[in-house]
């Protein structure tokens, strides 16, 4: 089996536990993902499975899109519902219009500072371990694209029911959405906690055709996108070429007008597939970056 599980994570399962499901679900091993998903979120999360792991780096390349709601008034030291709060702000309530205007000025590039408590590495150690040890290490701004940004409901203070707003994401690798419902907050002047998130995207793979678990381990083969549909949705353009194949799988260079800078090159049979990039230099010569033997 080699291919693309659209697995739909539920609430409370680390994308580790995923991969584990997806392991005993198919028998094998070399099952990863690309892009971990918060325990406490639900949503698409693809699962690369075979061959199709040599292809997560380039799938983590897509944009991404998110439904999360974020609630003003505290701030945890997660930045989501399962941490512990730090700051509270009862009386801020940011109106619609105070929001809608906040979030024109989180388009496009951004500077974000991650959360201590993710899978990021400082040092050689994950941060959400330092954080539980009571390190807070002082980390550095990351550059992160936000490619669309709309306001989709809005609950205003009622009660002692605080604010909260309901976002539709659609952003880049390594963005962080309880990041980005914090310095939404910081701009409008408060504090808001992430208290609700599904990623409903990542790059082609839409929560609308997402399986369950349950799909999953009744029927992993049904489940699975097969790899070249996955060498589509990773690159604008797949060559079928068994000479230039060869070539490229036995470490050679190969002269071709390709189009793009990355390039998937498959055999006829579908047995053998490489990954080819364009040499900086030489514009019509190509050397294998990643050989995959597939069979698919």
């Amino acid at each position: 089996m080699h291919g693309v599980l659209n697995f739909l994570k539920p609430p409370g399962m680390t994308s580790h536990d995923a991969v584990q499901m997806a392991r005993r679900a198919t028998g094998i091993k070399r099952i990863g993902h690309s892009g971990t998903l918060d325990p406490a979120a639900a949503g698409v999360l693809p699962l690369c499975v075979g061959s199709a792991t040599r292809l997560c780096e380039y799938m983590l390349q897509h944009g991404k899109e998110y439904i999360a709601e974020s609630t003003f008034g505290y701030e945890t030291d997660t930045l989501d519902a399962v941490g512990q709060t730090i700051q509270t702000q009862p009386k801020f309530a940011p109106s619609k219009e105070d929001i809608q205007n906040a979030l024109q000025h989180f388009i496009g590039n951004q500077h974000q500072i991650p959360p201590h408590f993710s899978a990021l590495k400082k040092d050689g150690k994950k941060l959400y371990d330092l954080a539980r040890a009571g390190e807070m290490p002082e980390l550095q701004p990351r550059l992160v694209q936000i490619h669309k940004l709309e306001l989709l409901h809005y609950f205003p203070a009622e009660n002692t029911l605080p604010a909260r707003a309901m976002l539709r994401v659609k952003c880049g690798s390594g963005t962080y959405i309880r990041s980005l419902v914090r310095d939404i907050a910081y701009h409008l002047g408060g504090c808001a906690t992430m208290t609700f998130l599904v990623r409903t995207q990542s790059g082609a793979c839409s929560i609308a055709d997402a399986h369950t678990a349950e799909e999953i381990q009744a029927d992993p083969a049904a489940c699975l996108l097969p790899l070249p549909k996955v060498l589509s949705w990773c690159f604008d353009e797949v060559v079928c070429d068994d000479e230039k194949v060869l070539r490229l799988s036995q470490g050679q260079w190969v002269e071709a007008n390709w189009k793009n800078h990355h390039v998937a090159v498959t055999s006829q049979d579908g047995n053998l597939a490489v990954i080819a990039r364009r040499l900086a230099d030489q514009p019509t010569k190509y050397k294998p970056e990643k050989v995959m033997k597939i069979g698919f």
